[in-house]
This record gives structure tokens, sequence and C-alpha cells, in this order.
């Protein structure tokens, strides 16, 4: 690496901060599912329900986050107050309290998640010299490669620390790790000068008015995050609003714009739609199929049964190993590249793919009359590359499509299509939800017509949006 090309001094930070947030997030993830089953004896509808409102939450947080950033706190301050919120909320959920206080620790931790998220990328962003920086690119395809190495490594601890102690000690070491993170962060923010890289608010001195109602904020948001995650209705309803509210917003902007620009805005509205599709299939890797893994497929590697958090990181090795690869081929490619809404149709018909594959895995069955995990394991990584064919590539079609007076606010509908995509894939896992006391093969059953219904409705969604792309988005893009 040449002397031009080195990447600046905020890299190291920003993706070492990263990984460490990732890792600590990451192993309450992974972990979720399996621990309400586990420890609150919950049924599987009620579980997906939970699993699908958190990860709503932390998806849609980054936007009150972003807004804090940018008006309130700054950057800097924003990261550190995120990560102090998300330790004390792991702190909570270490211990084995009754529900409500786990809702608390999740809801604090989904705020945390919210002021932290979108500082180190901002901050990675700014130290760049503009848009056409040669570095800009690689530099944020390896601050990825960080984020995706602190989600491998969760996998592994969570795994290995949950069958030789129990889920809350996992908790516990996720507390640690983001506390380590922070350290790191406070120690090494101070040799580069952070303020350089900061924004408006974060130059300014914040008064205690503002202070006050960034903790205001931070206490209702937290307490309104609990209701959520403890009544599947009020998640429902409050999500279905957040919905409505945006298209009604998306609607009226459209109105706004010129003949050309209208048709791009609206074709990046359709390809949101697509968006929130591929998403309904994508959560249910925190659902459904981290279930399956547990209960019906065979772990048994070399004589010893794996944990099913550990085959989690399929997805994050399939990143490493197949975005350099899909990269080099855009590169490639050139002018000649495809279409973005070819790119977005080949994800979902992947994911699509891998869903028929889960319901083939009940059928060629081991020898001990669990699912095959070899084809689970295959099902995982089509996933994964379905996800770099859409949601990797979701701010790139925002920025090609969208005026670049709407590139924040449509950055923030982005999040918002994931949060929905969340909230309806609690309702797509429920299709293999089982009663409790069935026998394995029973279980096999219900996991096969579940799987093949998914991927039947994938069909059906996929082919509306190659309809939809052939007779209409591409004569525009």
């Amino acid at each position: 690496m040449t002397e031009n090309l080195k990447q600046p001094k905020t890299f190291l930070l920003c993706s070492m901060v990263s990984l460490f947030e990732r890792f600590g997030y990451y192993i309450l993830t992974f972990s979720l599912t399996l621990y309400l089953m586990s420890s609150f004896k919950l049924p599987d509808k009620a579980v997906f329900s939970i699993m699908g409102s958190f990860l709503a939450l932390t998806f849609l947080t980054p936007t009150f986050g972003g807004y804090v950033s940018d008006n309130i706190l700054g950057t800097n301050r924003s990261i550190i107050t995120g990560l102090i919120l998300e330790i004390f909320g792991f702190l909570l959920i270490s211990f084995k309290g009754d529900i409500q206080t786990f809702f608390l620790g999740c809801a604090l931790i989904a705020v945390g998640v919210g002021l932290f998220k979108t500082g180190p990328s901002a901050i990675l962003g700014k130290s760049y010299k503009g848009e056409k920086d040669p570095r800009m690119d690689s530099g944020f395809t390896y601050f990825y490669i960080f984020l995706n190495i602190g989600a491998i490594g969760s996998t592994f601890l969570a795994g290995i620390l949950s069958k030789s102690f129990n889920y809350n000690f996992c908790f516990l070491c996720a507390a640690f790790i983001i506390f380590i993170g922070l350290i790191y962060y406070l120690i090494f923010q101070k040799k580069i000068d952070i303020k350089k890289y900061e924004n408006k608010a974060g130059k300014e001195s914040v008064s205690k008015l503002k202070i006050g109602i960034v903790i205001l904020s931070c206490i209702v948001l937290t307490f309104l995050f609990k209701v959520l995650l403890s009544d599947n209705n009020a998640s429902n309803i409050t999500f279905a609003i957040i919905g409505f509210l945006i298209i009604i917003y998306l609607i009226k902007e459209s109105l706004k714009l010129k003949d050309e620009e209208r048709k791009k805005f609206t074709a990046a509205i359709f390809l949101l739609g697509f968006g929130v599709v591929f998403f309904l299939f994508y959560n249910q890797l925190f659902s459904s199929v981290i279930v399956f893994l547990k209960r019906v497929t065979n772990r048994n590697i070399g004589g010893h049964e794996i944990s099913a958090i550990i085959f989690q990181s399929v997805n994050p090795i399939s990143i490493l190993i197949f975005g350099p690869i899909l990269a080099g081929i855009y590169k490639k490619l050139g002018k000649n590249d495809f279409k973005i809404t070819s790119k977005f149709n080949f994800g979902i018909f992947l994911t699509v793919i891998a869903f028929f594959l889960m319901s083939l895995s009940t059928i060629i069955l081991k020898s001990n009359g669990k699912a095959n995990l070899y084809i689970v394991i295959s099902a995982i990584a089509l996933v994964s590359i379905g996800e770099l064919l859409t949601s990797a590539l979701g701010f790139s079609m925002i920025s090609k499509l969208v005026p670049k007076k709407m590139y924040g606010v449509m950055m923030g509908v982005w999040l918002v299509v994931q949060s929905m995509g969340a909230i309806l894939s609690a309702k797509f896992a429920n299709l293999v939800a089982q009663p409790d006391h069935i026998s394995i093969n029973q279980s096999m059953l219900i996991y096969r017509k579940g799987f093949f219904d998914m991927s039947l409705i994938g069909v059906l969604c996929l082919a509306v949006c190659i309809l939809v792309a052939k007779k209409y988005l591409e004569k525009i893009i």
C-alpha cells in the first residue's frame, strides 16, 4: 500500500470499535430465540414475535440516533452514549430475572444500538477527501469485513459458552466485550483528534436542556420499546402506523418531483418493496431457522454435537467469501454491469431456493432421523449471497435513484423497510411454529410443509417483482 492509498487514522478506530460492538450485539441476536424458549418456556409464536420486534427496533432506532447525532450530541458523544447504554442493557439481561426485566434490558440495548450505529461510518466517511478519494471504496469494504469478523466471533463464543455455562453468562461476556470497545475508543480517539471529523453539533458544547431532552427521550423510548417487546398487538399496531405514515410520505414527496425525478423515485419505492420481500426471508435465520437447527437437524460432527448457534456463522463467513467475489465481478463488468433490479430479483431467487432446500433437508435424512446439516448450511449460504445482492445494495440504489436533497431521509426509509421485514418475518415464521410435546417425525412434517410453503410464497412474490421490473422499472433505470 502506497502512502497515498494508506487508510486514514480514523479507519482502525472506527473498525475496531464497531467490531467490539457487533461482537456483543450478535451474541444476543444469535442467542435470543433459543434463550426465550429455554429460560422462559415460551411457545414458538410468542418467541418469533419477540424476535421480530427486537430486530425491527434495532433497525429503526438508528433514525433516532442519527437525528440526535446530527442535531444535539454530535457523532463522538453519540457513540460513547450508545455503548454505555448497551453495556447497561447487557448487564441487566445477564441476571436471571423475570421476563419483564429481560425486555427492559433488550429495550435499553436497542436504544444504545440506535445512538451508536451510524457514528463510526459517519466519522470514517468524513475522513476521506471527497467521494472521489480512491481509498474510500476499499476502506468501507475493509470496515464491513471487521463487522463480519465480530459476527463470526460472536457465534462461536455464544455457542460454546451457552453450552458450557448458560445464556446469561454469554450476555455478561457481551457486556464485557462492548466495555473493552468503549475503553479502546476513549483511549485512541484522543490520539487522532476526533473533533476534526465531527459534525457541527459535535463541535459545540451541549446545553443542560439538550442533555435533559436526550436523557428523557432515551428513558421514554426504553419503556416504550419494553411495551412493544412484551405486547405483540401493540408492536403490530405501532409498526403498521409507521408503515402507513411512510407510504403517505413517499406518495406526497413523489408528487413534488418533476417527471424524470418522479419516475426514478417511483422506481426506488418499488425496490423498497422488493427489499421487504427479501427481509421477510432473511430474518428467518434468527427465528425459524435457528430453532430448526436446534430441534431436528443432525449437528454431529466427528462424534460431537455442535451448538446450533455456531452454524449461524455461515452467514457472515459467506459474506466475507462471496462479497469480494461479487465486487470483483461488478468491477470487471464496468458499464456492462447487471441492473440493480436484476440483482435484487436474483437475490430473492436465491433466497427462495434456500427455503426449498430447507424443506428438502427434512426428506434427505441422516441415519438418526434428523435433517441433513449440509443442505441446511448450503441454504444459509444462499440467503447470505442474496443479502449481498439486496440488503448490501440498498444504500447504493437510493444514491442512484433518489434526488440528492432526499438522501438522508431515504436512507432512514431503507432502515424502516428492514424493520417492516423483521416484523412481517415473525408472522412468516409461524408457518413452522410447533405445539409442545410432539414427536420428531411430526416436527419434521411441520417443517417440511412450512418451509415449502415459504418457498411457494417466495415464488409468487418473485414473479410479481420480475413482472414489475420488466414492465416498468427497467425502462427507467
